[in-house]
């Protein structure tokens, strides 16, 4: 019975021949059991196999995911090939050919010796004569044994094991493969950074690592494990991670202490940090965190090709992240689109009830006020109120629904959170609290939108005296100062309670729509409603918050000297 060959003519594995004899089949797929293995996520793990009968070889699906095609036909069940039948898989192709056996001659090829017939990709060029890939050996293909899809994705425990085999690149490019699927299969970022430190701790000897993203001025540490596999907390330099985040650079030190680039940083010292790798995540137009690693290993531990795989799988992650975030802005933005289009027609026709409601106002007061009876007087005063709630609601809704561009005033911010202050003093007097304000009169006036301002500060305002229990004497403290950024500074705007402070898992949703931790009695619209006021100032809102202590709001406006022009920020 004839001998034949498969050869790979297309895909990962171009350029391969594997050996296909009678009594022994072929199985092809991902896992690295394989007698060929390919190293494509569109094929199965266990795709088809091949076997040599009487009447030539035969093809069997394996019931894979994607299917098996014979001459861009895809198979069902088996099928006996002829020679120049193309298989195709995933982004993979092949031809089973017969060996030829060349003729016995003096001078030449030895008696018995087998030529291999040279093979090249599909409508390209062929290969050179004679040029045949190295198998390293009569077995199975190097490469089959470290599948970058199935094993490595599954668990990272196995591939550490494989990869001990393994030269150090041929560690580092298994490693790679697998950080890529990593971050092609798991959109959370929680879930794709505990990942990739298994992963990194398979080819880099260190005694701890962690992975950082920044936030504001601080870094939060994503998922932090020593060698051994345990989640750890430990300190880390701050002086190395700003060094590789600010600057973008990736950094390796064997001896840190010692190091010129970190003599400013003692925690080196009292770490007793030796070896160290810390490399920038990096998106396409931003720097996220870092991912860092040390060892107490003074010399040797790390080399140039660990640096090099690190800052690789640190610049594929920033790109994940970045598409993450995209993908999350996106969904938000069409959810947001939709959200607006029921509001605003909502809040137009409430707000045609609202005007005749209001016409009837005036009518009613003088009717009213002639009513000798404080009952009457007070039930109307209730409902005067209660209208004014609704219209306050209608013009949130109407404001939140479409752009528009901040009224530029050449104001003081001052005069505008005092007066914010003024008007929610009787809602916390009500529950026994006080408003405190603390002014910086330095600010100076700078062109800002005073009414909407405005409008944000009375939102948080009223926040803090809801999350403040009644009758404690608490207080809502209302401060201005300048803080260095952009041309002229920043105005910040902070207002701070000592209520109950904001529960761990509300904080993420504090800024969504319609979105309340006041049950009833909240809208869910205004802080969205001051985030998109603040944004079109291109400023910022953000909170600091302790349970049992306290939150502080802080509104970030840039301190323009000049009126911007139309549609810009």
């Amino acid at each position: 019975m004839p001998s034949y060959e498969v050869h790979v003519v297309k895909g990962p594995r171009q350029g391969s021949i594997v050996p296909l004899n009678a009594g022994k089949p072929v199985t092809i797929g991902r896992a690295p059991v394989n007698d060929l293995s390919l190293l494509d996520p569109a094929v199965s793990s266990f795709h088809a196999r091949l076997e040599v009968q009487t009447a030539g070889p035969v093809l069997t699906d394996l019931r894979s995911k994607n299917g098996t095609f014979v001459n861009g036909t895809q198979l069902n069940g088996a099928v006996g090939l002829k020679e120049g039948d193309q298989v195709e898989m995933g982004s993979s192709a092949f031809l089973v050919k017969p060996v030829v056996e060349a003729a016995p001659k003096t001078g030449g090829v030895a008696a018995g010796a087998r030529i291999a017939t040279p093979s090249g990709p599909v409508g390209g060029p062929s290969s050179s004569p004679g040029v045949k890939v190295s198998e390293g050996g009569g077995g199975a293909p190097v490469f089959a044994s470290i599948d970058t899809n199935k094993s490595m994705a599954i668990d990272p425990k196995m591939l550490k094991s494989a990869l001990a085999k393994f030269s150090k690149a041929e560690k580092n490019l298994a490693t790679l493969h697998a950080v890529g699927h990593v971050l092609a299969s798991a959109s959370e970022p929680t879930v794709f950074f505990a990942r990739l430190m298994d992963h990194i701790f398979n080819v880099v000897t260190a005694d701890r690592g962690a992975i950082f993203l920044r936030d504001g001025d601080t870094f939060r540490a994503q998922v932090a494990r020593t060698g051994e596999g345990q989640s750890t907390e430990f300190s880390v330099s701050q002086t190395i991670l700003r060094r590789a985040v600010d600057e973008g650079v990736s950094l390796l030190t064997s001896d840190a202490a010692a190091d010129d680039r970190f003599k400013a940083g003692a925690s080196v010292i009292l770490q007793q940090i030796r070896s160290a790798m810390c490399v920038p995540i990096r998106g396409r137009s931003e720097v996220f965190g870092a991912i860092y690693v040390d060892s107490k290993i003074a010399r040797g531990a790390f080399i140039d090709d660990d640096l090099e795989l690190l800052t690789t799988i640190a610049v594929q992650a920033g790109i994940a992240l970045e598409n993450t975030r995209l993908v999350t802005e996106a969904a938000k933005a069409e959810r947001m689109a939709a959200i607006g289009l029921v509001v605003s027609g909502l809040a137009h026709d409430i707000k045609n009830y609202m005007m005749a409601l209001k016409g009837g106002d005036f009518i009613l007061d003088a009717i009213i006020k002639s009513i000798p009876s404080p009952e009457a007087q007070t039930a109307w005063d209730t409902l005067k109120t209660t209208h004014k709630n609704i219209s306050d609601l209608v013009m949130d809704m109407l404001s939140y629904s479409k752009q528009r561009d901040p009224e530029w005033a050449n104001m003081d911010i001052n005069q505008t959170a005092a007066e914010a202050a003024q008007v929610t003093k009787e809602r916390a007097a009500m529950k026994g609290m006080t408003i405190e304000q603390e002014l910086d009169y330095a600010v100076g006036p700078f062109f800002f939108d005073p009414k909407n301002i405005s409008r944000c500060i009375m939102n948080i305002i009223g926040n803090a005296v809801d999350a403040s229990p009644e009758g404690q004497g608490k207080k809502v403290y209302v401060s201005t100062k300048v803080e260095p950024g952009g041309a002229d500074g920043i105005v910040v705007v902070a207002i701070r309670d000592e209520g109950a402070g904001i529960p761990v898992e509300a904080r993420d949703k504090v800024f969504d729509l319609m979105f309340s931790t006041k049950g009833s009695k909240g809208t869910g619209l205004g802080l969205a409603l001051t985030r998109k006021i603040v944004e079109e100032h291109a400023g910022t809102v953000s909170f600091d918050t302790e349970m049992g202590v306290g939150t502080t709001f802080y509104i970030r406006l840039p301190r323009r000297k000049k009126r911007p022009a139309t549609g810009q920020k």
